[in-house]
């Protein structure tokens, strides 16, 4: 009888614990800046909500005037979060999003193939971030990531697609 008793109570347990990993984390929202961007003409802002403990939806906006570069971009970026903490850790991510993309011609970084090496039009990309949440009641997150972007519809000179500088970001936020 105890056994059968034992038995019943892990079977009970397992599905809440099923359970609370689907709830909702108690801070839901995070506000990203870059406080570097200052420093290297590289601005951006991000504002991602929790879906659940392990996905959030953002929606980035960012502008760079650094080195002849002249950026301005909008994505909406979905993430998964492994570890099953929202905002804290591992994620990995997919964008969508839609940008101007403009280099300076004389340092041959970033020829886009047309004469005033300039295309606009929808993006595609992927990232890997690593971010913590900390203080007292691990509100402020400090975050490091990477990413690349492949702008849809374009090509060079020799038919490939335009694959855009990756994207690498320190970011520090605030959640609510």
């Amino acid at each position: 009888m105890k056994k059968l008793i034992v038995a019943a109570a892990l079977l009970l347990a397992a599905p809440a614990h099923a359970q609370d990993q689907d709830t909702l984390p108690t801070y839901r929202t995070l506000i990203t800046v870059n406080p570097l961007g200052v420093l290297t003409d590289y601005y951006n802002v991000e504002v991602e909500r929790a879906l659940s403990n392990v996905t959030s939806l953002s929606l980035a906006f960012e502008r760079s005037t650094a080195d002849g570069d002249n950026t301005t971009a909008g994505d909406v970026r979905f993430r998964y979060y492994p570890q099953a903490q929202v905002f804290s850790g591992l994620a990995l991510g997919a964008s969508l999003g839609y940008g101007r993309f403009n280099e300076d011609a004389d340092d041959g970084e970033f020829e886009l193939g047309d004469d005033d090496d300039k295309m606009t039009g929808p993006t595609l990309g992927l990232e890997v971030d690593y971010s913590w949440l900390v203080g007292r009641d691990r509100r402020l997150y400090v975050g490091l990531g990477f990413g690349a972007r492949r702008l849809l519809g374009g090509s060079d000179d020799g038919g490939d697609p335009i694959l855009l500088p990756g994207a690498r970001y320190f970011g520090i936020g605030y959640t609510f």
